[in-house]
């Protein structure tokens, strides 16, 4: 290591799961942070203070996204029956009350073999694997075939919110030109409306009004600067908005880990900076880790690792992503060698790795491994209360949280101390 090098070993990379739940459960109380919402700069200046008080530099950006805002969501069946909804976000909203009968397609999204002109378009999701989560093209079809509205019916006992994004990669192709309003319900909902369809009546009733205004928003860094003149940096980040409250696992889970890491780290020298990141706007297409590329790209800064945590504290086993793609882009792999380092971290201290494939989206690694920088992503896929108002803090695993930060921290400790295992292909 050389005789500059402080010396640590890995038992000393202590996260403390207690902190992690106390982080989670502030940042769950700050409010509505869907970016630009007041609780998103509330969040904003407590990562930032946990920054100053562990004595980092600090770094906050600002940048302008689109924000999103759900005023009103109101479904009533044959007049008379409410129906528990939510709209996905960016959802535009109509002028006025849409008065509609239903027209049920099931999983079908080939609008052109029904008549569905003046309708509202009823789909449903065959099980919980959110396969109807990109709306976007699919509302434009709708509102070129006529339909006046979307319903989809997901099989979980609560509505979770969806994107009226298109999710396609490049983010000039983020919003369809045209829309039509959208909500989502539950599988009591979808009870409800096939008895209705059973009857022979489904009359629904729509009220949606919603906002979607450009916004500012930070990126908030904290830098651990390395020693001497080099350029390198190791990034360690999680998003802090979220689809809707509270947001415990998606992604105070992801903030909590960075924090934690934070104070794990902070006393180390190492050759290289540490780049500890809070990013707003990562729900959809993330336009916040864009904009946090191209702080990268105009800082000449020159990023070795980048290790994203999203989701970490509800579900199985703790995963690494291996490939990860937008619907209309073939699937990206995340950094063979930096898994592996990841992996024999988790071995020396006794944790357990999975692996898996997403198929439907990427996450904010993905705007960095578009721009040539080797990532990771920690993550659990099996959250069933996803994007829902049932992701609370009782409901997280802070011993969870914790695996991943101190795996996370020996990785981070071999790779800025030269100390990684040979063979890696960087």
């Amino acid at each position: 290591m050389g005789e500059h090098m402080n010396v640590r070993t890995p038992k000393q990379f202590v996260v403390d799961a207690r902190a992690v739940t106390r982080h989670i459960e502030a940042i769950c109380g700050l409010g509505d942070r869907f970016a630009g919402e007041p609780g998103d700069a509330a969040v904003a200046d407590y990562v930032a203070g946990v920054f100053e008080e562990l004595d980092l530099s600090l770094d906050r950006t600002p940048i302008s996204v689109t924000g999103y805002r759900e005023e009103r969501c109101s479904v009533t069946l044959n007049g008379h029956q409410e129906l528990e909804a939510l709209t996905p976000y960016y959802t535009r909203g109509s002028e006025t009350r849409i008065q509609a009968p239903g027209v049920f397609l099931g999983d079908d999204q080939r609008l052109d073999r029904y008549d569905v002109a003046g309708k509202v378009v009823v789909f449903e999701e065959t099980d919980e694997s959110f396969d109807f989560f990109w709306l976007g093209t699919l509302a434009e079809k709708a509102a070129d075939a006529g339909a006046v509205g979307i319903i989809t019916i997901h099989p979980l006992p609560w509505p979770y919110r969806q994107s009226m994004e298109t999710g396609l990669a490049d983010l000039q192709q983020r919003f369809a030109d045209r829309s039509v309003p959208t909500v989502c319900v539950a599988a009591a909902g979808g009870m409800r409306l096939m008895r209705a369809f059973g009857a022979g009546k489904c009359d629904i009733t729509l009220d949606v009004q919603t906002a979607r205004p450009t916004v500012e928003s930070d990126l908030v860094i904290g830098l651990q600067a390395g020693r001497g003149e080099s350029l390198e940096r190791i990034v360690l980040m999680a998003h802090r908005d979220f689809a809707i409250a509270p947001g415990a696992n998606d992604n105070g889970s992801g903030i909590a880990a960075v924090l934690e890491l934070a104070r794990v780290l902070k006393d180390l020298d190492f050759d290289a900076t540490i780049e500890y990141v809070s990013l707003p706007s990562e729900e959809g297409s993330a336009p916040g880790a864009a904009a946090y590329v191209e702080h990268l790209q105009a800082s000449s800064a020159k990023v070795r690792a980048a290790i994203n945590f999203d989701m970490l504290a509800v579900g199985g086993r703790l995963r690494l992503v291996e490939g990860a793609g937008w619907p209309n882009r073939k699937m990206r792999y995340h950094a063979p060698w930096l898994n592996a380092l990841l992996d024999e971290s988790a071995a020396e201290l006794g944790y357990e790795l999975g692996r898996l494939d997403l198929a439907w989206g990427v996450g904010d690694n993905g705007r960095l491994m578009e721009a040539g920088i080797p990532a990771a992503w920690f993550h659990k896929p099996d959250d069933y209360r996803y994007h829902s108002r049932h992701d609370k803090p009782e409901h997280v695993d802070g011993n969870a949280v914790k695996a991943a930060a101190e795996i996370t921290a020996l990785a981070v400790w071999r790779l800025a101390s030269g100390l990684e295992s040979g063979g890696h292909d960087h």
